[in-house]
């Protein structure tokens, strides 16, 4: 697999980068559901979240969170009092997407709000998740290359908003891993809501029981995480304390805790960490993804020039 990534300031420069897709059934499967999209020329939605090179900075997405709010006041039927005010916490954070939650309902059951609400206000409902988590991702990025840049993240998320959604076989369930590697291209959370992991993270007091949703279906999607992590000891152990006292086993593989890998980046030596990470923030286009098989193009989708606010 590769994309054509190209420049946010120059349209005449490209990049493509590459991967190997893992050999297992679970990658295969993934493999066919992102042939079948790109086969349908279904839509894809590329973010990028936690680069510090590139246009999206923390200004950038508050006024654009602030936009959604506004958007969704317009209606009759649900007001946000809080603002984006330019300072990310936690707590901020927590606040939106529990508003999310009770706007947008799950993906199988949309909220009667979202259902009655016009295409611009569904469409800024959606952009509370994604921007939150986007402002979430820049925030902990920053905060981490200056204290901890061995933990420093960023991610491509690349969701198939038509994809057809694949429940797990039950061999899916056993590859989910909390360590991660550096260029790495995992399954994308194609949910609404939270996994157990993320909760952990987030602290997060706010959410409905019903929005804690482990990882349980695939789609053509994909999430390539440009970082390395792997949980310590103590990390681990409270975690577990965590899981215990809401009831759950961190031995239960249905929980899905972690991250489910499909393929690698072929030539992660190429370049230092930082500099793929500035390659990529700069390439912030996603033009093209293209599917190979044994040095051949096999399918392809041309992205939209421009996508803009659409969630």
């Amino acid at each position: 697999m590769s994309l054509v990534l190209q420049h946010f300031q120059n349209e005449k420069d490209f990049v493509e980068v590459f991967w190997n897709i893992d050999k297992n059934p679970t990658a295969a499967i993934w493999a066919k559901l992102l042939k079948s999209s790109l086969d349908q020329k279904a839509f894809f939605h590329p973010r990028y979240t936690g680069f510090l090179h590139g246009p999206k900075n923390m200004a950038y997405m508050t006024d654009l969170l602030n936009r959604c709010i506004d958007i969704i006041n317009t209606g009759d039927l649900y007001k946000i009092k809080e603002r984006a005010e330019g300072k990310w916490s936690q707590e901020f954070s927590n606040i939106i997407h529990h508003h999310f939650e009770i706007l947008c309902g799950t993906v199988e059951n949309h909220s009667e709000i979202y259902k009655k609400s016009s295409p611009e206000i569904r469409n800024a409902i959606r952009g509370l998740n994604q921007v939150t988590h986007d402002m979430e991702a820049f925030y902990r990025a920053k905060e981490r290359v200056e204290h901890f840049p061995e933990t420093y993240f960023s991610s491509i998320i690349m969701q198939n908003k038509d994809g057809k959604r694949y429940e797990f076989p039950d061999f899916v369930y056993d590859q989910f891993k909390l360590a991660t590697k550096f260029g790495a291209v995992h399954l994308n959370y194609f949910q609404i809501g939270k996994t157990w992991w993320e909760v952990f993270l987030d602290e997060d007091e706010e959410i409905f029981p019903e929005a804690i949703s482990p990882h349980r279906v695939m789609s053509g999607g994909f999430d390539i995480f440009f970082g390395e992590y792997s949980p310590p000891p103590e990390v681990w152990q409270r975690f577990e304390r965590f899981l215990l006292a809401h009831g759950q086993n961190i031995h239960d593989k249905k929980l899905c805790i972690g991250y489910c890998q499909v393929a690698q980046l072929a030539n992660p030596d190429k370049y230092s960490r930082e500099q793929w990470r500035q390659l990529i923030g700069e390439h912030c286009h996603v033009k093209e993804i293209r599917l190979h098989n044994e040095g051949q193009i096999v399918s392809r989708l041309e992205l939209p020039a421009k996508i803009g606010d659409e969630f």
